[in-house]
C-alpha cells in the first residue's frame, strides 16, 4: 500500500525526505529532498499563493493540470519555477523523479493585490526566484530554522517582484501571448548549434525551457521571422552570390 503524505496543502502518494517547514505571520517556507522515486501522484490545493522551485535534480516526466486551465507535460529540471494561486488545485503525476525543491507560500491578505490577478504558470528559469528560494533553503538547512522577520521580508520582496514582472505584463492592451525571452532565444540557438550533427526534435528545444512544444514552435518561428525582418531592414543580411 502506498503511503500518502498529507499536509494543509499537499496530498502525495510518496512522501519526500528531509521535509522542513517554517511559518510566520502571513507566509510559509517549505523545502524537501526526494531520492529516486518511480512514480508520484497527488494534488496541491494551497490556501496561500504558492511559488515552487526545483532547486536540484528533476523528473523525466512531469504532467499537471490546474483548476484555472494551465496544462503542462514534459520534463522537470533544475531552475524550473511554477506559481499556483491560492485556492487553485493542481493535480500532478511525476515519473522517475529525484530532486530537491523549495516552496514559498504567501497569504493573499498580506500580498500585493495584483498577485490575485496572476493565474498558474511555469517557466524554465527565473534567476531572482531561484536565487531567493535556494538561499532560504540553505539558511534553513544550516540553522534548522528561519527567522520570522527574514521570512516575511523575503516573501514581501517576492510578492512585489511577481506583481511587477508578471501582472505588469498583463495590463489592459498588452499582448496576452507568450513570448520567448532573449535568454531563452539565445539558449535555443546555442542548443541548435550543439545538435546540428543529429536530427533535432521540437521537444529537444522546448523541454529545457519548461514550455510545451506547441507554445515553443509558434513563438520561436514567429520571433525568428521578426528578427530576420529587422536584420533585413537594417542591412544585417548577407547574401551569397548566385553560382
Amino acid at each position: 500500500m502506498q503511503q500518502t503524505m498529507k499536509t494543509e496543502d499537499w496530498q502525495l502518494t510518496q512522501p519526500p525526505q528531509d521535509h522542513l517547514k517554517a511559518e510566520w505571520s502571513g507566509g510559509r517556507f517549505e523545502t524537501a529532498r526526494r531520492g529516486r522515486t518511480g512514480e508520484v501522484e497527488g494534488k496541491i490545493e494551497p490556501h496561500f499563493h504558492l511559488i515552487m522551485v526545483t532547486l536540484n535534480g528533476g523528473a523525466v516526466y512531469h504532467a499537471f493540470r490546474t483548476d484555472d486551465g494551465y496544462r503542462y507535460e514534459g520534463r522537470d529540471a533544475k531552475g524550473m519555477v511554477s506559481f499556483l494561486p491560492a485556492g487553485c488545485r493542481r493535480e500532478l503525476i511525476l515519473r522517475d523523479v529525484a530532486w530537491e525543491w523549495g516552496a514559498i507560500a504567501i497569504d493573499p491578505a498580506v500580498s500585493s493585490p495584483r498577485l490575485a490577478n496572476i493565474k498558474s504558470f511555469l517557466v524554465g528559469r527565473d534567476d531572482f526566484i531561484y536565487g531567493m528560494t535556494a538561499q532560504m533553503g540553505g539558511v534553513f538547512h544550516r540553522d534548522g530554522s528561519l527567522d520570522a522577520t527574514y521570512g516575511s521580508t523575503m516573501a514581501l520582496a517576492l510578492s512585489e517582484y511577481l506583481s511587477n514582472r508578471i501582472a505588469g505584463q498583463r495590463q489592459p492592451g498588452a499582448s496576452a501571448r507568450y513570448t520567448l525571452t532573449r535568454r531563452q532565444l539565445n539558449d535555443t540557438y546555442e542548443r541548435i548549434d550543439a545538435m546540428l550533427a543529429a536530427p533535432i526534435a521540437i521537444a529537444d528545444l522546448s523541454i529545457p525551457l519548461g514550455i510545451s512544444e506547441g507554445h515553443f514552435s509558434g513563438r520561436f518561428v514567429e520571433q525568428r521571422a521578426r528578427r530576420h525582418c529587422r536584420q533585413f531592414q537594417t542591412g544585417g543580411w548577407t547574401t551569397r552570390p548566385a553560382s
